[in-house]
């Protein structure tokens, strides 16, 4: 495992919206280098937190620190996602998602851990749950179901076969950044921290 402290964005620091401090680690779970955040209380009940489709740990950033006094709180990038190493070949199934979830916090010995699962995590911490029961003592699902509509499997299908896009520079990349559904009430520095997290710098 490996650490490194995350830069904070000045800009933030003057607002009343600032991300929760944490380490940035990595650990390894079948095969694959995963990235977590870790915000802290060493000695207090695990609480993992599992982010939802096409974005990654950070999303809990704004959230992690109101539990820290009660709880140790990570996030982990699943694979393909965030800083975590992606899959070849491409395998990012629920099931994979879940045994990812099961090695990590057998190498981390979380015991009695809160899983907190948001939208596509939620549905990763549901399988499991049902997939290895008795590590968790609690189960937190936000905003996920469990019956995807024909269309909205067949849009995701097309979004996750699309190659992605290039910009000139960062700055257009986070001015042209949106979140779903475009009529979140996250405030305006909140996105553009979040999508300063979103882009990679390509070769050119």
């Amino acid at each position: 495992m490996s650490a490194r402290i995350d830069p904070q964005g000045s800009d933030l620091q003057k607002t009343a919206h600032q991300p929760s401090p944490h380490v940035s680690r990595y650990i390894e779970a079948n095969g694959l280098k995963l990235h977590y955040l870790d915000y802290g209380t060493e000695g207090r009940p695990p609480m993992l937190c599992l982010h939802g489709g096409a974005v990654h740990g950070h999303w809990f950033d704004f959230v992690a620190g109101a539990f820290t006094a009660d709880y140790h709180v990570r996030a982990l990038d699943h694979r393909g996602h965030g800083e975590s190493e992606r899959a070849n070949p491409p395998d990012y199934t629920f099931p994979a998602y879940a045994a990812d979830v099961e090695v990590v916090m057998e190498k981390l010995d979380l015991r009695e851990v809160v899983l907190v699962g948001h939208s596509m995590g939620g549905l990763v911490s549901l399988l499991h749950e049902a997939t290895y029961p008795g590590r968790v003592a609690k189960l937190v699902v936000i905003d996920s179901t469990l019956r995807a509509a024909p269309e909205r499997v067949s849009m995701l299908h097309q979004i996750g076969n699309r190659e992605g896009s290039s910009y000139a520079t960062e700055e257009e990349f986070i001015a042209r950044f949106k979140v779903r559904p475009e009529c979140t009430p996250a405030a305006p520095e909140v996105i553009r921290y979040l999508s300063g997290l979103c882009s990679r710098q390509c070769e050119d």
